[in-house]
């Protein structure tokens, strides 16, 4: 992952130099692909949530919009002055990032963070660990990922799209012992009729939600989020190994 985000960063700086729209075209597409794979990647780490979903944000963005820029150099079009800035941007925000990875990464090779012992935690788990090198590198990370810009651009993950009020959540504000209801209805499927249900935090945002971990006994944690208001569920992740794909990457596309 962190190669591929080296990528994104050298890629970026490749596109801002050159006057060639066929070139452009290229790298552009190449800070696509890269940004893809890295994103990938990422889900392969069991990472806190909030850092998870800021870097994945800040990969979609990057290569989605190289991806537009690239259509639109194809079309004929040049980097307008206002597309150069962004790209710019986001090359600073992608070296801040590789910078922090790379510390993260070389606390693991030398032994300061026990990579093994948080893939057997939970999301909900880590978010309690006290301070320690591994929470001082992911703020780190969250906090290169809070800065980089407003991209405002034709494709899906614009931040005018992305920024959009929610329209499906309705209903009444809702109890946390009623929420704990719903979270454990979501998972109780059959074959798992022990849930260690844990949790007392609250997830802000557009949709306030509150979180819970849920372990059954089949060895799976689940990491929830059920809405305050309507108790409809937000989010649910399973910490678990998959070790067949059913589908190829095109149907889930679909």
């Amino acid at each position: 992952m962190v190669e591929n985000i080296e990528q994104v960063q050298i890629l970026l700086g490749k596109a801002l130099v050159s006057g060639s729209p066929r070139q452009n075209i290229l790298n552009l597409t190449d800070i696509w692909k890269n940004s893809m794979t890295a994103q990938s990647r990422l889900t392969e780490l069991p990472l806190p949530a909030p850092i998870f979903m800021r870097t994945t944000k800040f990969l979609s963005q990057t290569g989605d919009y190289s991806h537009v820029m690239a259509q639109n150099n194809a079309s004929g079009e040049v980097l307008s002055g206002k597309n150069r800035k962004q790209l710019a941007e986001l090359r600073v925000q992608a070296s801040q990032l590789t910078q922090a990875l790379h510390q993260l990464e070389s606390d693991v090779l030398d032994g300061k963070i026990n990579w093994s012992e948080i893939n057997r935690g939970t999301q909900y788990q880590l978010a309690k660990e006290k301070p320690s090198t591994l929470g001082n590198n992911f703020n780190n990370i969250k906090d290169q990922l809070t800065q980089y810009p407003t991209l405002v651009y034709d494709g899906p993950f614009s931040d005018h799209i992305v920024e959009m009020e929610p329209k499906g959540v309705t209903g009444s504000d809702i109890t946390r012992e009623k929420a704990e209801t719903i979270a454990v209805k979501a998972v109780n499927t059959p074959g798992t009729d022990k849930l260690e249900v844990t949790g007392d935090k609250s997830v802000k945002g557009k949709i306030p939600a509150y979180n819970f971990s849920i372990k059954d006994n089949n060895g799976h944690t689940y990491s929830i989020d059920i809405s305050q208001k309507g108790g409809h569920l937000v989010n649910i992740i399973s910490v678990r190994n998959v070790d067949n794909s059913q589908i190829k990457l095109n149907e889930a596309g679909e």
